[in-house]
């Protein structure tokens, strides 16, 4: 059996190729081709538990995924998770994968496919709440689907910030990046915006209808008492 590391994994293929996949699983899924079940969702006090099967006539695969919010307190990664691989027609185990990026790679995909299709055109401003893993991979890949000139973050931590603007600079140097005091200032000023959050209460203004003509993708929210957006 294979095993392939988040390194492995950043590695496997380009941005555009990660979107396309995506792209055609969507279809496959629409189409019956394959088979994914609802997910088993466990919780333990803050924490979660995820568990996602998915079936296809050449292969199946099971993600495991541990959501632990009181880690970043702890300055350790939110999100950990493993995928396993399997043959579909003798069950064999083929492969297994760092679950934590591959995530980050398939969700980031995921928001890259709903900008490729919704976003206007002409858009260049981006904007990115919560700064995390997810935070980070949505906006190197939403980078991909337009000419963005202009990228807003905001998260809780100025060193969150100026970590994060190092490191996507580092992949996007033309791009200038400019950290935000508050969510009102990043959706007036983005064409795109992107929320990332484990927040139970919304983080993008409930006022002001800045949202009229935009795209908006959020990912945060994978719980009923969990809210990115007001109503």
């Amino acid at each position: 059996m294979k095993s392939f590391d988040s390194n492995a994994i950043g590695k496997a293929a380009p941005i555009d190729k990660w979107v396309a996949a995506m792209e055609q699983a969507f279809i496959d899924t629409a189409q019956g081709v394959v088979e994914v079940p609802p997910r088993v969702h466990l919780d333990r006090g803050p924490n979660t538990l995820l568990l996602m099967p998915c079936f296809g006539s050449t292969y199946f695969s099971t993600k495991l995924v541990s959501v632990f919010p009181e880690n970043l307190q702890k300055k350790e990664p939110m999100i950990y998770g493993s995928v396993l691989l399997n043959d579909g027609q003798t069950g064999r185990p083929l492969a297994v994968m760092d679950g934590s990026k591959l995530t980050a790679m398939r969700t980031a995909a995921v928001g890259a496919v709903g900008i490729k299709y919704l976003a206007p055109q002409e858009a260049s401003n981006l904007g990115v709440v919560g700064l995390g893993i997810q935070g980070f991979h949505q906006a190197l890949f939403a980078c991909q689907q337009r000419n963005i000139r202009t990228l807003r973050i905001m998260d809780n931590s100025d060193e969150v910030m100026s970590r994060f603007s190092k490191r996507f600079s580092a992949f996007y140097p033309k791009i200038n990046v400019i950290p935000c005091k508050n969510a009102e200032e990043l959706c007036n000023a983005s064409e795109i915006v992107i929320t990332a959050t484990g927040s139970h209460q919304p983080v993008v203004p409930a006022h002001g209808g800045w949202w009229k003509g935009k795209t908006v993708v959020g990912i945060g929210s994978y719980k009923p008492d969990m809210r990115e957006f007001p109503d």
